[in-house]
């Protein structure tokens, strides 16, 4: 009777500890594919660092912490914290990740100030080993340009990138100009860059200047 007893015990053990690391995977799991949308997990490795896990059988898991850093990289240590009533013990586990995460890389050399679209991108699928910056999604499409030259091939990361400004220097516009019930329009020269809602300098022609707040990329409406 004795024996049965301890091979019960054992076994429910045994169950703890499972049900605690498939709780611990799944948590890893979830943190990297909320960091990373479009990663694809084929296989997720993790095991205790030391054997106090053992010992934590009657514990829940309460909480998995995941650094920004160890997100960056497939394989790492994870802080799991587990309680039971008001104790609390926290351990790291060891963690192998086996993953791939599609992203877009520079279809050719983009010079500076060079915008991103469909055009100037491939999509890629990758494994997963170490991404140092969060690659950028579709969402920079239309919307940023290139910092600095960017090599072909090389992945697009919020780095490498910067948002595009609405109207730059020297960019013809469609200035409006409002007196009383009277409106007219003409084109003009930005002297200076600006985003919409910003207040920019105009040039009319070589002589008559203007301040303008910009309503778009392409029209400005001009202070009196």
């Amino acid at each position: 009777m004795k024996i049965l007893f301890l091979i019960l015990l054992f076994s429910l053990g045994l169950f703890a500890t499972s049900a605690q690391e498939s709780e611990i995977r799944s948590a890893i799991m979830k943190k990297f594919q909320q960091a990373y949308p479009t990663m694809q997990i084929d296989h997720l490795k993790i095991g205790p660092v030391s054997s106090l896990y053992r010992k934590l059988g009657d514990y829940r898991v309460s909480d998995v912490t995941l650094t920004a850093d160890d997100l960056k990289r497939s394989r790492g240590n994870a802080m799991v914290t587990f309680t039971r009533g008001a104790k609390k013990r926290k351990l790291y586990f060891k963690y192998r990740l086996d993953a791939e995460i599609t992203l877009y890389t520079a279809a050719t050399d983009l010079q500076r100030g060079r915008a991103i679209t469909p055009e100037t991108v491939l999509q890629k699928t990758l494994p997963f080993t170490t991404l140092y910056h969060k690659p950028n999604t579709e969402e920079a499409f239309y919307h940023y340009v290139a910092r600095r030259t960017i090599k072909a091939d090389t992945i697009l990361s919020p780095d490498k990138l910067k948002k595009r400004t609405d109207i730059q220097r020297n960019d013809k516009v469609n200035a409006r100009i409002s007196d009383g019930g009277v409106s007219l329009s003409f084109e003009a020269t930005a002297l200076q860059a600006g985003n919409v809602g910003d207040i920019i300098k105009i040039r009319k022609d070589y002589k008559r200047r203007f301040k303008a707040r910009v309503l778009s990329n392409t029209q400005v409406e001009v202070l009196q």
